[in-house]
């Protein structure tokens, strides 16, 4: 004995086709998921009757005479289910579930009947599992992506060694370019320092004050012996 939905107890006819495995499906908390189902039949979707429900005759969503019939459909399933209209006829009979939940982790099954005057003809079941997990949080722009092989403690240690020797590069450059600058101007460093840069000394015996007569001034009695020495500040 084989339980259909709606609480029938029928014994399915010969012939009737049956999934021995449920077909395995996931899906996202809060987001949609499709039931599969594909009706390889012969038959006008006016004569056709699907049923999606679980084994426990919960009814997900169902289909009767060319429209959606929701009287009977479960109230967890309100507003959430919905049919592929526009694939009906190329035997497309999955069903579209919005707003997942937890609770839908379950296993789904699809029955098909044909209408036979005032009656229906099982054909075909076929059973669906669904499971419901939560989505990994997506990466935002500033969130550091591990890169392979690199863990992250090891990152964070290459990166500040290399902040290290950028430093100690700069250190270094300031320093070799203060003593060139020193060696190129020492006139300049000394003046500042407030050593006098020339002294000047005289040679021989004191000269008179006294002016001499015109006549004895002429171009060599204005030379003075005196010589001028340039001293530098010893380092």
């Amino acid at each position: 004995c084989f339980k259909v939905l709606c609480g029938l107890q029928v014994d399915p006819p010969e012939g009737v086709g049956h999934s021995d495995s449920p077909v395995p499906v996931s899906g996202f908390l809060g987001e949609q998921v499709v039931l599969p189902y594909i009706y390889k039949g012969n038959v006008q979707v006016s004569d056709l009757q699907i049923i999606w429900g679980t084994p426990r005759s919960e009814i997900v969503h169902k289909f009767v005479d060319g429209n959606d019939d929701f009287r009977e459909q479960d109230p967890r399933f309100r507003n959430r289910t919905k049919l592929f209209k526009d694939q009906l006829e190329q035997g497309n009979w999955s069903v579209l579930t919005s707003d997942l939940r937890e609770t839908d982790q379950d296993e789904y099954q699809c029955q098909i009947y044909s209408k036979m005057g005032d009656r229906f003809r099982w054909l075909e079941v076929v059973s669906v599992h669904l499971s419901v997990t939560e989505r990994a949080p997506t990466p935002g722009p500033n969130t550091p992506v591990p890169g392979p092989g690199l863990s992250t403690g090891l990152r964070v240690g290459l990166g500040i060694g290399i902040g290290a020797v950028l430093v100690v590069a700069g250190i270094v450059f300031y320093i070799i370019q203060k003593q060139q600058r020193r060696k190129q101007n020492p006139h300049k460093m000394a003046a500042s320092n407030g050593v006098s840069l020339r002294e000047v000394t005289c040679s021989g015996e004191a000269r008179s004050l006294v002016p001499q007569a015109p006549e004895h001034q002429d171009g060599a009695a204005g030379e003075r012996d005196c010589q001028a020495r340039t001293e530098f500040p010893l380092h």
